[in-house]
């Protein structure tokens, strides 16, 4: 294992990446830093301080959708793209960025307390295509862990009839907006 490979617990100073810390926020410094190193997640982009914000809990039959304000203040859903990595899903997606005036786009990162998942691959091929789709607006991955738990709560305790994976899109957005602030 290469020296970019791990990372430290923030308060025990354990090694981590490989298999998780017990401190919430070092588990995700650690796989940030893990799937940095192997370049699945977009370090180097850029991302503006303020305008519109689309949001994308990616999946193989359905892809939740969610934009923010200009400000960066609310997050709501949008309708869901079915089979977004197809070539009719990726064009809708791209005018979705088009008609919000979105400066970028979160894509939700699938990974699991102990790292990787099988749908992270999928998701990160995802991304590479959506990148070359969007020209030149950024696309960039934040973790999406606990976002489809969050979105069943919203949905039991408002009785509301937005889908699943574009409420979890939303919970991703307002989640990767904090920490932008």
């Amino acid at each position: 294992h290469g020296a970019g490979r791990w990372a430290r617990c923030q308060q025990t100073g354990r090694r981590i990446g490989s298999r998780p810390c017990c401190h919430a926020q070092c588990r995700l410094d650690g796989i940030t830093s893990l799937m940095s190193s192997r370049g699945d997640a977009a370090t180097d982009v850029v991302v503006p301080s303020t305008g519109p914000v689309l949001a994308l809990d990616f999946g193989d039959v359905r892809t939740g959708v969610a934009v923010c304000d200009e400000l960066r203040t609310i997050a709501r859903p949008l309708e869901a793209i079915p089979r977004a990595a197809s070539p009719d899903g990726m064009a809708a997606i791209v005018e979705l960025v088009r008609e919000h005036h979105a400066v970028a786009v979160v894509v939700g990162l699938p990974v699991w307390l102990r790292g990787p998942t099988p749908q992270t691959a999928r998701t990160t091929s995802f991304v590479g295509r959506l990148r070359k789709a969007a020209e030149g607006v950024p696309v960039v991955t934040f973790d999406e862990r606990f976002t489809r738990i969050m979105a069943d709560r919203t949905r039991a305790q408002t009785n509301t009839q937005t889908g699943r994976d574009s409420l979890a899109a939303c919970h991703l957005l307002s989640a990767w907006m904090d920490t932008q602030k």
